[in-house]
């Protein structure tokens, strides 16, 4: 048996429980660290129906966009996980092994919230009646307006402006993601 200072896989024929302990000693991952290598890359960014993404989006997200700094704590109430090496510039990015989108969340002077899920049929024509449906006075904006490459932009509120976008891209995984976001610009 060997046992790498970060817990890493070089465990040869032993006990569970020796491991264990000893692991529980010299490891340097933390808890959150440990699950995410259990999980595999299609519950890190699942295969949602267009609307469990739409609902787990207005629970997580557009519900709580006036207490931002909340959704972290809330998101952790309900089994997700932050996944560290997802988050940058400011943006935590949380997911749960359980095919729940992904949510990233950025707090200051301009929070936002996105729902990611794996892009599949309907999003788009569940999206617009998801915003025809909430918002009945919602104005499509320029994606130019926004400043960043997406899809399609509405305004769902004056003070604060509120903007509502999706987006469809490829990361580091193997397949193409949608992404469903609020921005507040102002509080």
């Amino acid at each position: 048996m060997g046992l790498d200072r970060d817990c890493g896989p070089r465990v040869g024929r032993s006990s569970g429980a020796f491991v264990a302990l000893v692991c529980a000693v010299g490891c340097t991952q933390t808890p959150e660290q440990i699950e995410m290598a259990n999980m595999k890359p299609s519950t890190v960014i699942p295969k949602v129906s267009p609307k469990k993404l739409i609902a787990s989006f207005k629970n997580y997200c557009v519900d709580r966009i006036d207490q931002v700094s909340s959704i972290p704590a809330h998101l952790r109430t309900i089994d997700y996980i932050e996944a560290e090496p997802w988050s940058f510039d400011g943006i935590r990015t949380f997911v749960v092994d359980d095919s729940k989108p992904m949510i990233r969340v950025k707090t200051g002077a301009i929070p936002q919230c996105v729902a990611l899920a794996e892009a599949r049929s309907g999003q788009t024509a569940s999206v617009d009646r998801f915003i025809q449906k909430q918002y009945p006075d919602a104005i499509p904006v320029s994606a130019e307006e926004l400043g960043t490459p997406v899809e399609k932009v509405w305004k769902i509120s004056e003070t604060p402006e509120a903007l509502i976008y999706t987006h469809r891209y490829n990361q580091p995984f193997p397949k193409s993601q949608f992404a469903l976001g609020i921005i507040s610009k102002e509080r």
